[in-house]
C-alpha cells in the first residue's frame, strides 16, 4: 500500500541506483509488495521504508551495500529464522538484514517466509 507520490519516491530512488543492482531491487520491493500489501511504502532517510499503517511502526526498509541488495527487517531478533538468512553488524541489536546478491535470493520462499512474518508483528 503506498499513495502515488511514495510509489514515484520509490521508484527514483531504485532509478538512482548502479545499473548492476536495479534488477535486484526490482526484485527485493516486489517481495515486500507481495507478500506484506498491508504495509505502507514511503521514503524515509532517503531509502524505501515499509511501515505499519496503523502504529507507523517501522517494518522493514531496502537499500544498497556493496553491490548487494539489502533488506532491513527491524525487528529481525524476533523472527523464526531456522535457515539463517539474518545477519547482524551489532550483536544485541533488535534489527536483522538479509543480504540479496542475485536475483534468486529475491525468490527464496526462507526470505518471503521472514517478510510476511515481520509485517504480521503488532
Amino acid at each position: 500500500m503506498a499513495d502515488l507520490n511514495d510509489q514515484l519516491a520509490v521508484e527514483k530512488y531504485i532509478k538512482g541506483q548502479p545499473a548492476s543492482v536495479q534488477p535486484l531491487l526490482h526484485a527485493a520491493r516486489g517481495a515486500i509488495l507481495r507478500r506484506a500489501p498491508m504495509l505502507k511504502e514511503t521514503m524515509k532517510w532517503g531509502y524505501p521504508c515499509y511501515t505499519n499503517p496503523k502504529t507507523n511502526a517501522l517494518v522493514l526498509s531496502l537499500y544498497t551495500l556493496s553491490g548487494a541488495v539489502q533488506i532491513n527487517f527491524f525487528h529481525g531478533s524476533t523472527l523464526k529464522d531456522p535457515a539463517k538468512l539474518l545477519q547482524t553488524s551489532m550483536p544485541g541489536a533488535a534489527g536483522r538484514h538479509a543480504a540479496l546478491k542475485e536475483l534468486m535470493d529475491a525468490h527464496k520462499p526462507e526470505l518471503h517466509t521472514l517478510i510476511k512474518q515481520a509485517a504480521e508483528q503488532p
